[in-house]
């Protein structure tokens, strides 16, 4: 086991030890019989449960990099899904709950009582995470890769869902998620061809296609009726076609370790730019 495993093995070991000292004290403690008692009473359950909200955002916190945990344990296993799942624990939703009161009464945001797991990051770890994202993040790159794809250029309006996913498709390349692209832009001319065939009037449920819709997927089969309704000229079917071919080879890649698309995203977004403004000249 590693650092990093034994990290998150110990810190979920800690949650749970924390959480079952909350229910043993709120449930086994005697009912407090003065204002005294109340005070130490509740100071010892916020105490316990402010605890696991620290350690509850430690540990999905410190998942931000880390893509891979090996655990055996399956207790272990089992609360960290409960966690992402955002399942309650009763410390938690303790702590949760009293935040929730105590800060309606409070205006000011930088007074409020934190116990999001954003929190986690805009305080205790904003240098920390800004010295490591300028390690590898070179914000012009980030605005020269948008540039390398421009807009789709057209003279009709696209509807506004083609350009919500092109302009997720121009993020992912920002950032340099070179498959995402890829497989991306696969959906997003199988989207822009529906759309286009349906207005069109040529996807109806009883309207025959000379096609065997069986042995063919979707956008094989959009493809195909968008040229034979001249929707799309040869080359423009050419290119649906290659997309179509480079997102599968993504979307089923057998051995990453082979797999390269280095230079190909790029040729991909704007063969899809290319294909979509046909489409819809």
């Amino acid at each position: 086991m590693n650092n990093t495993d034994l990290y998150f093995l110990e810190k979920v070991r800690e949650l749970i030890k924390i959480e079952q000292e909350f229910i043993k004290f709120t449930y086994e403690t005697k009912t407090p019989e003065n204002k005294e008692e109340s005070e130490q009473f509740m100071n010892n359950a916020i105490e316990l449960a402010f605890g696991a909200i620290e350690i509850r955002n430690k540990i999905l916190g410190e998942m931000h990099d880390v893509s891979d945990i090996q655990v055996n344990d399956p207790g272990v296993r089992l609360i960290i899904e409960k966690l992402r799942r955002g399942e309650k624990f009763e410390s938690l939703a303790f702590a949760e709950n009293l935040a929730f009161l105590l800060n309606k009464k409070i205006d000011n945001y930088y007074e409020k009582i934190k116990t999001e797991l954003k929190n986690y990051f805009y305080e205790d770890k904003y240098d920390e995470l800004w010295e490591e994202f300028n390690s590898w993040f070179y914000v012009p790159d980030y605005y020269y890769r948008k540039a390398q794809i421009g807009s789709i250029i057209t003279s009709s309006k696209l509807p506004p869902n083609i350009v919500q996913y092109f302009d997720e498709i121009k993020e992912a390349y920002a950032f340099g998620l070179d498959k995402s692209c890829i497989s991306l832009s696969r959906t997003l001319l199988e989207i822009a061809l529906h759309d286009k065939l349906k207005r069109k009037g040529y996807i109806k449920p009883n309207k025959v296609q000379c096609i065997d819709i069986a042995k063919e997927d979707s956008l094989t089969h959009y493809i195909f009726v968008a040229a034979q309704e001249k929707l799309l000229s040869k080359k423009a079917k050419e290119l649906a076609i290659e997309i179509k071919k480079k997102g599968n080879s993504v979307l089923h890649i057998k051995d990453t370790q082979d797999f390269s698309v280095r230079g190909l995203a790029l040729k991909i977004i704007k063969d899809t730019v290319e294909t979509i403004e046909y489409l819809y000249r």
